[in-house]
């Protein structure tokens, strides 16, 4: 009986002894379990902290983004316009090439019209000689009729 009393502790011993240890190893484990909860909850919020700032650089670089596009769209519309500027040169450089060839053709016929001008007064100074000789003529003349020598002279008045 003493071995059975014995073996009854030994075995209550140990059921006691497997109880407490688990109870200690549940509490442990329990505690870690909440330890390492509170790690990730602690990740978890520093994981959402980096996202929000992640966030907000990339709502920053899409800003940024969105004014270089802008500014790109600008410039891209600059430079259309400058290419549209930029392909009516050679119409230009043409009508410039014509312009001046007639400006040439111009200066040609205003030096012949000076020319012609220059002969008319010549010959209209010719004339008026000639009237004034004419003129002589006739007021020294008693035998033309006074209409004949009004006329003349209307004729003088206007030429001069």
């Amino acid at each position: 009986m003493d071995f059975f009393i014995w073996f009854l502790f030994c075995v209550l011993g140990c059921a006691v002894g497997a109880s407490v240890t688990s109870v200690l190893i549940r509490e442990k484990l329990k505690k870690d379990s909440d330890q390492q909860g509170l790690e990730r909850e602690a990740e978890r919020v520093g994981y959402a902290d980096q996202i929000q700032d992640l966030r907000s650089k990339v709502n920053s670089v899409r800003e940024e983004a969105k004014g270089y596009w802008d500014e790109l769209q600008a410039e891209k519309e600059g430079r259309a316009g400058a290419e549209k500027s930029c392909e009516c040169i050679p119409d230009l450089e043409t009508k410039i090439v014509r312009l001046i060839d007639d400006n040439k053709h111009l200066e040609e016929e205003k030096f012949v019209f000076l020319q012609t001008i220059d002969d008319l007064k010549d010959e209209l100074e010719e004339e008026r000689k000639a009237i004034e000789d004419c003129m002589i003529f006739v007021q020294g003349s008693h035998y033309l009729p006074g209409r004949v020598v009004r006329d003349l002279m209307r004729q003088e008045k206007v030429n001069n």
